[in-house]
């Protein structure tokens, strides 16, 4: 002797508590499926920043090699520097010998000058005298 509106009810529990709980998985389904498409959003973002990380990589090993590059250059322009000014030294030091011989060569040759013209005057004073 079952009670039939006693099972009725607990059928219609169980259908109900079913019913429910079937609600509740495919909400957790949806849920899960935001999950799957959030973590392979994620894994393309990583993807796409592990690339970008090795650009960086490979854009400062080029930024070192260039570094290096310019650095063995300047250290080019320093010698070549050095090298001109050793040379605009030398010819200073030419210049001011130059100078200084230049300036002996003219006091030497005023003094030739002065020399013969004095010797002119004498002559021509002996000659005045000569002919007088």
């Amino acid at each position: 002797s079952i009670d039939c509106a006693n099972l009725t009810h607990v059928v219609s529990t169980l259908m109900k508590t079913i019913k429910s709980q079937s609600e509740c998985l495919e909400s957790l389904q949806a849920e899960m499926r935001r999950i799957d498409e959030a973590s392979a959003h994620t894994s393309n973002t990583v993807v796409g920043l592990a690339r970008d990380i090795q650009k960086l990589d490979e854009s400062d090993m080029r930024l070192n090699e260039n570094l290096v590059d310019l650095g063995d250059r300047l250290r080019g322009v320093e010698d070549r520097t050095e090298q001109l000014t050793d040379g605009v030294r030398r010819i200073d030091v030419a210049v001011t010998s130059y100078n200084v011989t230049n300036d002996e060569n003219l006091n030497r040759m005023f003094a030739d000058i002065t020399m013969l013209h004095d010797n002119f005057k004498h002559m021509g004073e002996e000659n005045v005298r000569q002919n007088n």
